[in-house]
């Protein structure tokens, strides 16, 4: 459940990069996209991150007699809370801006904020993605060195 979770998050993120991409959008449009981005994911991501990290520590406690799995499982938890911290304290502020902006009349100095928040956007998309990664590892170290039968 923690690899799907993750994997849902992972994607989610990567969307963003790749259908949310600033460049060569107008004040006007980036605005608007933002806005309505912002409204969609602002509520559901923080839970959904919040549980892929609560999961992958469960998942490392659970495999702490399998060696090697409960460390990629807990190394994977910690980039999935940094990418929460980068979030929370990088994104989110730039957000709380962004949302007071008039899509028709974005301020002149726009692109300043565009650029921060996409800087710290491709942060997350790396350790979350590095987090994905290590999550898999996990499984997979777990599901090699323990037989269902040993479960």
């Amino acid at each position: 459940m923690g690899l799907a979770l993750a994997f849902v998050l992972f994607i989610i993120i990567v969307g963003v990069a790749v259908f949310n991409n600033p460049a060569g959008l107008s004040g006007s449009d980036y605005t608007w996209r933002q806005q309505a981005v912002i409204r969609m994911l602002n509520i559901p991501m923080p839970i959904l991150g919040a549980v892929t990290i609560v999961i992958g520590l469960v998942t490392a406690f659970l495999e702490r007699a399998v060696p090697h799995a409960w460390k990629w499982w807990l190394a994977g938890a910690f980039l999935f809370v940094l990418t929460g911290l980068v979030t929370r304290l990088c994104n989110q502020p730039i957000n709380a801006v962004v949302m007071t902006w008039n899509p028709n009349a974005p301020p002149l100095d726009w692109q300043i904020l565009r650029d921060q928040w996409w800087r710290w956007h491709l942060i997350r998309v790396v350790l979350s993605s590095a987090g994905l990664v290590l999550y898999v590892i996990g499984y997979g170290r777990g599901r090699r060195t323990v037989g269902p039968s040993e479960r």
